[in-house]
């Protein structure tokens, strides 16, 4: 999992190379992101810091 993000113990937001299924189930409390999007994602969390970063998923 490539540029993952933890929250909430085991969930993650992290870029996929299955690009051709985003937006469908595919794992267990994991949103995945387009690898560029999870990968600047990442680098912006880094930049700021996980603490002061706020993660809120909507439908």
């Amino acid at each position: 999992m490539p540029w993952s993000i933890f929250f909430h113990g085991d969930d993650a937001i992290h870029g996929t190379d299955q690009v051709e299924t985003l937006g469908e189930p595919a794992s267990a409390g994991c949103v995945r992101l387009a690898p560029e999007t999870g990968r600047r994602l990442f680098e912006l969390v880094r930049t700021v810091g996980k603490d002061a970063t706020r993660i809120v998923i909507r439908p």
